[in-house]
């Protein structure tokens, strides 16, 4: 089985340690080379393109977006599933994921990171190393909780939020859409879209369009 990793930056290569006890071949498609191993990352070739399909591209049997921003990643993702291509579920082997867990096309859970039961991921979502989302929490396409962070039972998290480094959203917690709360925060209490929030307890602090 071969996959195409899409990216080549730093998450690319974590999503290719999550993928390289899955697949027997592994190669990566980037829109330019990357700037350390020029045509090879993590010892696998890199070809240069933006069309999976392309000429020169190899067979594969399936595309993972490997890409840090949330809105990217997601479009990129969608964008393959309308094309019929394969995008699957990545595991890292030292993550844990319940068996009563459902994750969504192009999900990736890293290292040390856990899933628990009930939980229900969307597509293109990032548990990064470390990160817990705990019982029966409901996240949205494209959610990306980063290092550390942690959701208490029952969550529901919207499209696109990111949960940064080390920040905490208590029990029952809803965040809206394409919202952000910032590293170290502690999320207390429901919020709203499109917002920035930080602190402990985590404050909204601006919403996304105000200068």
């Amino acid at each position: 089985m071969t996959l195409c990793i899409f990216g080549a930056g730093g998450h690319a290569v974590s999503v290719w340690d999550a993928a390289r006890t899955q697949y027997d071949d592994i190669f990566f498609l980037a829109h330019t080379a990357p700037a350390v191993g020029g045509a090879r990352l993590c010892g696998r070739p890199v070809f240069v393109g933006e069309d999976p399909l392309a000429p020169g591209v190899p067979p594969f049997d399936a595309l993972f977006v490997a890409v840090g921003d949330n809105a990217a990643r997601l479009a990129l993702t969608k964008a393959v599933m309308a094309r019929a291509l394969h995008v699957p579920v990545l595991v890292h082997a030292a993550a844990y994921v319940s068996p009563l867990a459902q994750l969504g096309p192009g999900t990736c859970v890293l290292p040390q990171a856990a899933v628990n039961a009930g939980a229900r991921l969307g597509a293109a979502c990032v548990v990064n190393t470390g990160a817990v989302a705990e019982h029966e929490c409901v996240l949205g396409d494209g959610v990306h909780l980063a290092p550390r962070a942690a959701l208490g039972g029952g969550c529901v998290l919207g499209e696109g939020v990111w949960i940064g480094i080390g920040a905490s959203v208590i029990q029952g917690t809803a965040i809206g859409a394409w919202s952000v709360v910032a590293a170290g925060a502690a999320v207390t209490r429901a919020l709203p879209a499109r917002c920035l929030a930080a602190g402990v307890p985590a404050t909204v602090k601006k919403f996304y369009g105000e200068t």
